[in-house]
Order: C-alpha cells, then structure tokens, then sequence
C-alpha cells in the first residue's frame, strides 16, 4: 500500500472545518484559537476527520485506517516533532493520540505563521482562507 505523507494543506483545510463545526457549537465571542485547539487535542476529532477528508479525496481507501498509510519514518518523525514541541512523553504504540496531539502542534503551528492570535476569537473565514492560501501553494 502507498503511503501518504499529511501534508500542511490538509491539515488547513480540516482545521477550517473544525473550526467552523465548534464555532457553531460554541458561542464563538468565548471561544479562542487556543480553546480550540484544545478542544481538538482532547477529542477524536483530528483523527476522524483527516481519515474522512482523505477517503473522500479518493486519497485513501475506507477498508483501512490512517495508520495504515502512514510509513515507520513518518510517524516516527511524528512522535519526535510532537516530543519536541510539548516536551513530554509519547506512548509509541498510541497512534491516534500522538496523531491527534501532533495535528493540534501542526495547526497552531500553520495559524501562527499566518499572524493569527491564538487568544483572538476563532474567526472560520480567516481560517478557510489560509486553508486556501495552502493549497494554492501546493503543500
């Protein structure tokens, strides 16, 4: 099987639509990026919805999970990047966990790049146009 590699596009372009899924759920005047990020990191989420985004881009094949797709030295490379960033302990054998951590590191990462204050209110327009910007750029 081919592996895929999760690129920043991707990851823009599910964070938009996280983002606009909790800013209808919650009142977005209380809800901040790093709130949401948070949100995202506790739950399932990221996970769910990368696996849902690819099968539907024909990317991936709905009989396997991500994992499947994800090669030893992507997830390895992974695990350090999000050990780097959080400086914390991840359990190698969890891959939707460290997925899920590693995804909110990547999208904070994306949001700050493009200047968002991550204590300003989430803002899915702003969000859904560097989602765009991203995948103009091709990455």
């Amino acid at each position: 099987m081919e592996t895929i590699r999760i690129k920043k596009s991707i990851i823009t372009k599910v964070g938009a639509d996280l983002a606009k899924e909790y800013a209808e759920y919650a009142n977005t005047k209380s809800s901040n990026y790093k709130k949401l990020l948070f949100d995202l990191w506790r739950d399932d989420a990221p996970h769910d919805a990368v696996e849902e985004y690819l099968i539907a881009e024909g990317v991936m094949d709905s009989d396997y999970d991500l994992k499947d797709y994800v090669s030893a030295s992507d997830y390895i490379d992974m695990l350090k990047a999000g050990q780097a960033r959080r400086q914390e302990y991840f359990a190698p054998t969890d891959f939707e966990d460290n997925f899920n951590a590693w995804f909110c590191d990547e999208l904070e990462e994306r949001l700050q790049y493009y200047g968002f204050d991550l204590d300003a209110p989430v803002n899915v327009d702003a969000m859904a146009s560097m989602a765009e910007s991203e995948k103009q750029k091709g990455r």
